[in-house]
């Protein structure tokens, strides 16, 4: 169970009754606020909400007991609003006469919900500053809204803003962002596992309309899911009408329980926000492309077209997935495979979107890579790509003295318990060993395993090295982390790491299987005279078939070579249907 509710409020009929104290405590209510600061939040004087003074005795007995009385309750979700007037005031928009209690207030506010909170609940902060980079959020809050509010909904919030507010600059107050597409790139460096989960809001399909709406409806849901965000449906009973589809996609929702975090693609690890307030972003990150991996090595990716025209757009396998050898794709809105390809090249619509699951084909499949660069890294680490020689768009840094306690959470999932060899992609060119401490945790957050990694010097920061270990997992999800903690020495930079003993997966090695391109991209045809084509009609899965068809006897195949197969067993399948043309039935067909 979920409550929007802000423990800093306090009604006025409790600060009127002096009968009424904080709770375990004499201390009266009225004694814990400030007359005249008002949250001012209510159009009626009779119901305004006072703001809690944390300078004065009681109020975090009264504060932690709203928490408590909630958690009492059952409720395991706490929606904590208007965040940023409490801390600012007047300053980031509050209603006039409203009282900014300052940053350090506002931190120890947090703090004491926080503590009360414990592992039990999940606190939701809205209406952030966030200020520093969410440096105080990240301390004491589990989520974050990173936009303006949904408000009319519809392609204007996803893409623009809300309120009038349809900037594509940033502010360095509340919401820096005006739209989700920026907020979630801008903050996408601080989400991901055991770490911030970003939330753009609620999403309401009927609020989408005109000529392209179906593609705003799965880019918006495709673009939370991407982010991590939660889908928090605002639509109503009678109002969703025939768009409870767009909800309810199963390899969407698939993801989203496997505790998929994306990130967009990374250009270099400066930051996204500009220096001055009022400015456009940097370009340091690309909003309409975004990629990550689930728990068992696949890859997603996705591309959206935030234009007002048709675009073509691109991901390339090796070069930002660090995948040379290709991989099997699945398109997960038309729940169809497109084939083995190494690029996933698409021309959208207007407000369109791409989002697909790649499995890589690893040249040994019982190995399994994990990209640091898409994992949930925190805590000082930082992307970055300014050495050459990493595998994928990039590489974590900043694991160094200073940054004591950063680290790098990989989710992986084990077909079954026991040990497994970790291997650890490295740079380090300090001249000494360095050494990073790791953790391995269970689903429910026991330690299954703690120690350090050896990883010695290497002859310059664009050589990478391997170091291994054997860990033990549990079957199903495990988290490990990489970090550089106070007692490791030096410094290093972490590219990916490995597991191997792993159950392997099957790789469709067959290109444009499903004739997804619309032709016979990666096939070659034969015939005596042409008997073939490919069109929409009819379709098993998909939006095209390859069809043969003449009105008289005819021969026709189309084929194509798969080269450097390992040696083993595979399965060959496909989808027929013969179909009799003026009462004569086919005679065979053949694979």
């Amino acid at each position: 169970m979920g409550v929007y509710y802000n423990p800093l409020w306090v009604t006025q009929a409790a600060v009127n009754d002096s009968t009424k104290k904080v709770i375990g405590t004499d201390i009266p209510i009225s004694s814990i606020v400030t007359s005249g600061d008002f949250f001012n939040g209510n159009p009626d004087p009779a119901k305004q909400l006072y703001w809690v003074d944390v300078t004065k005795p009681g109020t975090k007995e009264f504060v932690q007991g709203y928490v408590n009385y909630f958690k009492n309750m059952g409720v395991i979700f706490l929606r904590v609003d208007f965040l940023s007037w409490y801390e600012s005031g007047t300053e980031v928009g509050a209603p006039d006469g409203a009282i900014a209690h300052g940053s350090v207030n506002y931190e120890t506010a947090l703090s004491w919900i926080e503590e009360a909170a414990g592992t039990d609940m999940t606190i939701s902060l809205v209406m952030p500053n966030l200020y520093n980079h969410a440096e105080v959020e990240m301390k004491y809050g589990d989520m974050i809204r990173i936009d303006n509010d949904t408000a009319t909904g519809g392609w204007t919030h996803i893409s623009q803003g809300s309120f009038g507010d349809l900037r594509q600059t940033w502010q360095d107050h509340w919401s820096q962002w005006a739209n989700p597409f920026q907020g979630f790139t801008g903050f996408s460096d601080i989400a991901g596992r055991r770490s911030m989960i970003l939330d753009g809001d609620f999403l309401r399909m009927n609020t989408f309309s005109g000529s392209y709406a179906d593609n705003e409806r799965k880019s918006a849901v495709s673009l939370f899911t991407m982010a991590g965000s939660p889908i928090a449906i605002a639509d109503q009973y009678d109002t969703i009408g025939d768009n409870a589809k767009y909800y309810q996609n199963t390899e969407l929702i698939a993801l989203h329980q496997d505790g998929f975090v994306g990130k967009p693609i990374y250009y270099n690890g400066n930051p996204y926000e500009p220096e001055t307030s009022g400015y456009p972003d940097t370009g340091s990150r690309d909003s309409e492309r975004w990629i990550g991996q689930t728990s068992d090595r696949n890859w997603v990716a996705a591309i959206f077209n935030r234009s007002d025209y048709e675009k073509t757009q691109s991901i390339d396998f090796a070069s930002i997935l660090g995948l040379t050898n290709g991989a099997s794709v699945r398109d997960l809105w038309l729940h169809t495979d497109l084939g083995f390809k190494t690029n996933q090249t698409v021309t959208l619509n207007l407000h369109d979107v791409s989002i697909v699951k790649i499995i890589p084909n690893h040249p040994d499949p019982t190995i399994n890579r994990y990209e640091a660069e898409v994992a949930a890294f925190q805590n000082g680490a930082h992307f970055n790509n300014n050495h050459t020689g990493y595998s994928g768009e990039g590489f974590i840094d900043k694991l160094e003295s200073g940054s004591e306690g950063a680290n790098v959470v990989f989710s992986v999932n084990a077909a079954s318990s026991g040990n497994y060899n970790l291997n650890v992609r490295y740079g380090n060119a300090m001249g000494y060993t360095s050494t990073a401490s790791y953790t391995v945790n269970d689903a429910s957050g026991n330690i299954l395993d703690t120690g350090k990694i050896s990883l010695p010097n290497l002859s310059n920061w664009d050589t990478w090295g391997n170091a291994s270990i054997t860990i033990p997992l549990s079957q199903g999800l495990n988290l490990i982390t990489i970090a550089r903690n106070s007692d490791d020495t030096g410094a290093f930079n972490l590219d990916y790491i490995e597991l191997n003993n792993r159950t392997p997966q099957p790789v469709n090695r067959v290109v444009n299987p499903g004739f997804e391109t619309g032709d016979i991209t990666g096939w070659t045809e034969w015939h005596p005279s042409a008997s073939y084509g490919v069109d929409s009609y009819d379709v098993h899965s998909g939006n095209y078939k390859l069809y043969f068809w003449n009105t008289s006897p005819y021969q026709q195949s189309v084929h194509q070579i798969i080269n450097n197969l390992p040696n083993g067993s595979y399965n060959i399948s496909t989808w027929v249907k013969l179909q009799a043309y003026s009462g004569v039935d086919p005679t065979y067909a053949r694979m």
